[in-house]
């Protein structure tokens, strides 16, 4: 299928719903394809007024991460056998995968994907990738090699979050039946979970879920969108063709239950 982006409000980006839901597209199709002159954009920043004025000086960090960077963490969490620890690590690990590069993505530089966003949210985004730059470095190959077995130790365990650290860790362009599976299946355990940030890719990528399924999911996707719960995902990438079939009315009911029961769960407060 083709995709497209929908338009969504200028809104600055948070760095997890950045680095989590960027790299779906390698398996849903292209995701801001570089150009040369984008025209698309999830804010439109010739509307918006002159960048920010230098941020201040950047305050304590408040996720125990200092300058030692997240090498010493994922070790500890390795060496601790802990499940919750394991989820950290593994996606501290993922926020220094190459597709991943935000900064890259905005400057036009990256191989994959393009990102155009308003002056306020791009020096935001920009000035924390490169703060996590700084704490990539001290990941070594051999802790960057323990990405899926750290994920797979919080799978394991049922730790909300797991299913999409699980998905995350896979290899994007060379993932196995098996491992599809095991990954649909923690994705739902996350959204069971509550945890927003699964729907996106049960809704578009390939995973082996029922027809019905991704229709759910993907009305799921367009709900958390309007509410502003997921502003910067590729939430705004909706199918630019309807489904050949159609969905029939049996399908159409099957995905209208589902969301009725799952939508409390993933719904933000208020």
């Amino acid at each position: 299928a083709t995709w497209r982006w929908m338009a969504t409000e200028p809104v600055a980006p948070t760095a997890s719903a950045a680095s989590a839901l960027a790299p779906l597209a390698p398996s849903v199709g292209q995701l801001a394809q570089p150009q040369p002159e984008p025209t698309v954009s999830v804010a439109q920043a010739d509307v918006l007024g002159p960048s920010p004025a230098p941020s201040a000086p950047e305050p304590e960090p408040v996720d125990g991460i200092g300058s030692e960077g997240f090498g010493p963490h994922v070790q500890r969490a390795l060496d601790s056998g802990d499940p919750r620890q394991a989820l950290d690590a593994a996606r501290w690990i993922a926020k220094c995968h190459p597709d991943n590069d935000a900064e890259a993505m905005l400057s036009g530089n990256h191989p994959k994907y393009r990102l155009v966003l308003s002056p306020e949210a791009r020096q935001k985004v920009i000035t924390n990738a490169r703060k996590e730059q700084r704490r990539c470095q001290t990941l070594t190959p051999d802790l960057k090699a323990q990405h899926r077995a750290l994920a797979l130790r919080a799978l394991d365990a049922k730790v909300p979050g797991s299913g999409l650290a699980y998905y995350q860790s896979l290899d994007r362009e060379n993932r196995s039946p098996a491992e599809l599976a095991r990954a649909l299946q923690g994705l739902r355990q996350d959204v069971e979970q509550g945890q927003d940030l699964a729907v996106p890719p049960l809704a578009l990528a390939e995973l082996g879920q029922s027809r019905a399924e991704r229709l759910a999911y993907e009305k799921l996707l367009r709900l958390l969108v309007l509410k502003d719960v997921l502003p910067l995902a590729p939430g705004g990438l909706m199918p630019s063709k309807p489904p050949d079939p159609p969905y029939s009315p049996e399908e159409q009911a099957e995905a209208a239950e589902l969301v009725k029961r799952l939508w409390p769960r993933v719904k933000p407060p208020g």
